[in-house]
């Protein structure tokens, strides 16, 4: 299993963005945001933004809930949410990066605090909500509703990490020869089965 550690999935959250045209800094000490290690300041065509960086290695990620789910730590002090997720598949680990507006993601999260408390459930004060990325939005759970921000937000970038031969083996499985097989030609396959374009697709292969 390739080890994608937190940090290798936010520099690739922050490569991703800059990939699409943004510049990344970290939020100057007493600015709004300043207090949160996730935080980044984003810019694009003379507009700027606060990003929240969240990474991922099961697909859930979070937000603590506070003042009885009236307000969200992080979440509300910014624009967008930056997800940066890892799903292992064998020796492979595949990495996709999304961009959401931080308004549509405090939507899910409070779709989910209700469906919590409509259940039964106690939420105490500062307490971390978790929603699935990929999993679809079921409005009557407690655990699924709000699910699914990832199916409505195509990745801005896709990374494939592992070794030369466990990368070469993942796509064997497709009934691809391991012989010729080029780095293009793994992408537009990636591209075909995960339906994104070739261009938001790379292969990092790890020695």
């Amino acid at each position: 299993m390739s080890d994608v550690t937190k940090g290798k999935l936010l520099s690739l959250a922050e490569q991703s963005l800059k990939d699409a045209g943004w510049v990344v800094e970290r939020v100057p000490r007493g600015e709004k945001g300043s207090r949160y290690s996730s935080v980044r300041k984003i810019k694009k065509d003379g507009l700027e933004y606060l990003a929240s960086i969240r990474t991922t290695k099961d697909c859930w990620f979070a937000f603590h809930t506070i003042n009885n789910g009236k307000n969200w730590k992080t979440l509300d002090d910014v624009d967008y949410v930056i997800a940066s997720s890892c799903k292992n598949d064998g020796d492979i680990s595949i990495v996709k990066v999304h961009m959401m507006p931080a308004s549509e993601v405090r939507t899910e999260f409070d779709k989910n605090y209700s469906a919590k408390i409509k259940s039964g459930h106690t939420v105490s004060n500062d307490t971390p909500i978790w929603l699935s990325l990929y999993d679809n939005n079921d409005t009557n759970s407690p655990l699924y509703a709000g699910a699914g921000l990832g199916q409505k937000h195509k990745p801005l970038t896709i990374t494939t990490i592992g070794t030369e031969k466990n990368t070469m083996e993942h796509f064997e499985e497709e009934n691809v020869e391991y012989e010729g097989i080029s780095i293009q030609d793994a992408k537009r396959r990636l591209s075909i089965e995960l339906n994104v374009p070739e261009s938001s697709i790379k292969i990092s292969i790890e020695y």
